[in-house]
């Protein structure tokens, strides 16, 4: 007769000790994020990379704060999108700006000043 094989107990995945000091941490790090208009995959970025938190844990305490809080992440969510299309406009008018200040060697093309299509610049004349 055979001896019984030996029994080996295999350790279940280790749970991660999330204390609600953590969470409460990781909430004040979220909450800094919004401050400077984040949204949430940024936020999980952010986290994961500066402060080291897991993103699943960064997710998880974001959207039990969308649930405690809907009134303010939707206005949250509209202020965002309205703020960031203010600073397209404010980078593209700026970039515009700059465009039209510079001397150009063909500036008609650029600022397209007729309604014909639009030529390219003559080549340079080299000798």
């Amino acid at each position: 007769m055979r001896a019984p094989a030996p029994i080996t107990h295999v350790a279940p995945k280790e749970k991660p000790d999330v204390s609600c000091s953590y969470i409460l941490m990781v909430q004040h790090l979220i909450e800094r994020c919004l401050l400077l208009y984040m949204n949430r995959e940024d936020c999980v970025r952010a986290l994961a990379k500066y402060a080291r938190v897991r993103p699943v844990i960064t997710n998880t305490v974001w959207k039990e704060l969308e649930k405690e809080n809907k009134e303010f992440f939707t206005a949250y969510s509209k202020h965002c999108s309205s703020r960031h299309a203010r600073v397209f406009n404010q980078a593209l008018e700026e970039a515009t700006t700059r465009l039209y200040s510079q001397s150009l060697d063909c500036p008609e093309a650029v600022r397209g000043a007729s309604d014909a299509p639009l030529q390219p610049c003559p080549a340079p004349l080299t000798s």
